[in-house]
C-alpha cells in the first residue's frame, strides 16, 4: 500500500489453482491506514466497498471488512509500517479477482486485479484498473512528490528520501544531522530489500548521484560556522505532499521545505529561521554542473551568508546546468 491511494503492483498474473501467498506492507508515507480484500468477481467490488461504508461507527472494529460471501480473503487494517501475510487458493477457472482497500473513501480508486490463468491485457484496455492507472505508462501512478523514511547509502540511519514534484531530481535529507546530503537524477528508490528483510538493508537508488555535500549542507550560526553545532530534529509535515522539516541548530528554530522548481528543473530549499541571534550561514559549496541562486544574502565559495534581518524567510535554488 502506497501514498496516493494505490497498490503496487496494481495488477499481476498467477496460474489457476495455485496457492497464492500475499506479503502485504503498508508503506504509505502519508501514514494512512489501509486494508486489502480479495473478491471473487469484478462485479462484487463496488458492492463490497458500499457495504464497508455502511458499517458506519462499527467500521473500525470490523477493520472495514463487511459480511459478504464475495470476500475470499481480507487483511486487518494495517497502520503505516505494518505487515501481514494472506494465503489463499486460486480458482481452477481462468478469470479476474479484484483486490481493494475498503477504508472509507479509498475504494473508489484504490483497487487492482489478479489475472488468474490469463495473460495481462494491454494497460489502456484493462477495465479492472482505475482510470488514472490505465493512463500511466507502466501502470504506476506518478510517485512525485513522494517522501520515504528509508536507510540510504551515504547517509546516517535517519535518512529521508524525497522525490521532487515536476523535476527529475530526488533528494536525500538526513534527519540525524538536519542537512541535505545529496541529489540523484531519474527514478526514485527500490525498497524491496528493506521491506522483505528483518535487518536494515538500504534502499537502492534508481538513478545516478549528481550532487553531494560531504558532511551535508545545513544552516548554522554565522559566528560558529566552523564548529560542530548542537542539532535537534523536531519532525516533519507534508504540505501538498512536499516535506517541511522542523529542527533546532544552536538554539535557532528552523523550518526547511524541499520542492522541485518547475522553471529551472532544480531544487528549491525554503528556510524560515527564528531566534537566529545573528547572521546565519548555509554550507553549500560550489559544485561542477550546478549553479546556486538565493533570494537573500551573499554567496561565498563554500556557502551563503544571510544577515539576521533577512533570515526570517529566504530560499535557495540548486540548479543543474544542462
Amino acid at each position: 500500500m502506497l501514498e496516493g491511494l494505490r497498490f503496487d503492483p496494481p495488477r499481476f498474473r498467477v496460474e489457476a489453482g495455485v496457492e497464492l501467498r500475499l506479503e502485504l506492507v503498508n508503506a504509505d508515507s502519508t501514514d494512512l491506514a489501509h486494508n486489502l480484500l480479495v473478491l471473487d468477481s469484478r462485479a462484487a467490488r463496488q458492492e463490497v466497498v458500499d457495504a464497508a461504508l455502511a458499517l458506519g461507527p462499527q467500521g473500525p472494529d470490523a477493520a472495514y471488512v463487511p459480511e459478504s460471501d464475495h470476500i475470499l480473503a481480507a487483511s486487518r487494517l494495517l497502520q503505516a509500517g505494518e505487515r501481514q501475510t494472506l494465503v489463499l487458493r486460486m480458482p481452477e477457472e481462468t478469470g479476474v479477482l479484484p483486490y481493494v482497500c475498503t477504508f472509507p473513501g479509498h475504494g473508489q480508486i484504490m483497487y487492482g486485479a489478479i489475472h488468474v490463468g490469463r495473460e495481462l491485457p494491454e494497460l489502456a484496455a484493462d477495465a479492472d484498473l482505475p482510470d488514472l492507472l490505465r493512463r500511466e505508462e507502466g501502470g504506476v501512478i506518478s510517485r512525485r512528490p513522494w517522501v520515504q523514511r528509508m536507510f540510504l547509502p551515504g547517509s546516517g540511519p535517519a535518512a529521508v528520501a524525497v522525490a521532487l514534484r515536476g523535476v527529475e531530481l530526488n533528494a536525500c535529507w538526513d534527519a540525524g544531522t538536519c542537512s541535505l546530503r545529496y541529489l540523484w537524477s531519474g527514478a526514485f528508490l527500490d525498497c524491496g530489500k528493506h521491506w522483505n528483510s528483518k535487518g536494515q538493508p538500504r534502499g537502492e537508488l534508481l538513478g545516478e548521484v549528481i550532487w553531494q555535500a560531504p558532511g551535508g549542507s545545513r544552516i548554522q550560526s554565522g559566528a560558529r560556522r566552523d564548529e560542530e553545532p548542537e542539532v535537534r530534529f523536531r519532525g516533519y509535515e507534508l504540505i501538498g505532499g512536499e516535506p517541511r522539516f522542523h529542527y533546532e541548530i544552536d538554539g535557532a528554530a528552523i523550518s526547511e521545505t524541499l520542492a522541485g522548481d518547475l522553471e529551472t528543473g532544480g531544487l528549491r530549499r525554503t528556510f524560515s529561521v527564528e531566534r537566529a541571534g545573528g547572521p546565519v550561514w548555509l554550507g553549500l559549496p560550489e559544485a561542477a554542473g550546478f549553479r546556486r541562486e538565493a533570494s537573500a544574502g551573499q554567496w561565498h565559495e563554500d556557502g551563503l551568508s544571510v544577515p539576521e534581518e533577512d533570515a526570517g524567510t529566504f530560499s535557495v535554488l540548486l540548479i543543474p546546468e544542462r
